[in-house]
């Protein structure tokens, strides 16, 4: 029974894998089934076993992309010495996504997978509640410190600063950025945010 469950476990970790794979390759609408299959190791009937469609893989990919993301944010903003660098390197997993996350930021942020992912709209809005309790937890233990600013609404300025981390990263992993962030403009952007925050140099 164990073996067959972490068999299935493979097979859909594969299958995953190649979704992505192939999703940035050749764009969602273009992908096709039989190429996953392919790329996986196994048939399309395999497959349909786990995921009946594009739409399916997509989901579980945003689910999986979600469960990654609130992991970091939980590691980075619970375990940094001071509230403050944990903020600062939080905002920096904006800037600068790491590899690990950086294929599925790009399906996500595809204008082309928007409609499938309003499916997924009720996953999608409790990550952003549950990131929300994070950053405002962060928040508080940084007033709390003397490290930000007294006066500070909790609940608006983490709303803001999420808001800001996901215009980053769509900046970050877009094929045609706006603008490039050098080493400069980064230390700049993060110069910015943090004295917004009220934090003492």
């Amino acid at each position: 029974m164990d073996g067959a469950r972490q068999s299935a476990g493979d097979v859909r970790g594969r299958l995953l894998a190649a979704a992505a794979e192939v999703f940035v390759a050749q764009g969602f609408r273009d992908a096709r089934l039989a190429q996953i299959a392919k790329l996986a190791g196994v048939s399309r009937s395999t497959l349909y076993e786990h995921f009946p469609g594009k739409e399916q893989l997509l989901l579980a990919l945003n689910h999986q992309l979600i469960d990654a993301l609130l992991a970091q944010m939980r590691a980075t903003l619970g375990t940094a010495p001071t509230a403050r660098e944990g903020i600062r390197d939080w905002l920096l997993t904006g800037i600068r996504p790491g590899e690990r996350h950086r294929m599925l930021l790009k399906i996500i942020y595809s204008d082309a997978v928007q409609p499938s992912l309003l499916l997924d709209r009720a996953a999608t809005a409790q990550s952003i509640r549950d990131a929300q309790v994070w950053v405002r937890e962060a928040l508080a233990r940084g007033i709390a410190a003397g490290e930000f600013r007294a006066d500070m609404d909790v609940a608006r300025t983490a709303h803001s600063l999420q808001n800001i981390h996901s215009l980053l990263t769509r900046q970050a992993v877009a094929d045609y950025p706006l603008f490039e962030v050098g080493a400069d403009e980064e230390a700049s952007i993060l110069e910015l945010l943090m004295r917004g925050l009220g934090t003492r140099d």
